[in-house]
């Protein structure tokens, strides 16, 4: 996910992914953190540049982002790969405003 070596000296570290959604109709996207055991101790998850894909069909790019810090390595043998969680992307209905006269 992240360089341990920094989350785990208390720095927060960052990792941004590129993800391409496809959609006919406009969505509002959402992200869900899973904590898989005790090893990473605060993270966060965000968009950059927005959190909605529009209608038309065509592939739009979003990047997602996660940031960690307090890791616990101590925990793990050196060198050893070690899953701490999931990032889960929500889609939803946007809810599109009218105006009325």
């Amino acid at each position: 996910m992240i360089s341990a070596r920094a989350a785990a000296t208390g720095r927060a570290t960052k990792d941004c992914e590129k993800v391409k959604i496809r959609a006919n109709f406009k969505v509002k996207l959402g992200l869900k953190k899973e904590r898989i055991g005790s090893v990473v101790d605060e993270w966060k998850a965000w968009f950059v540049g927005g959190d909605t894909v529009d209608a038309g069909g065509g592939w739009t790019e979003i990047e997602v982002c996660v940031e960690a810090w307090k890791a616990k390595l101590y925990k793990n043998a050196p060198g050893t790969s070690v899953k701490v969680g999931n990032l889960i992307l929500t889609v939803k209905p946007n809810a599109q405003s009218h105006t009325f006269s």
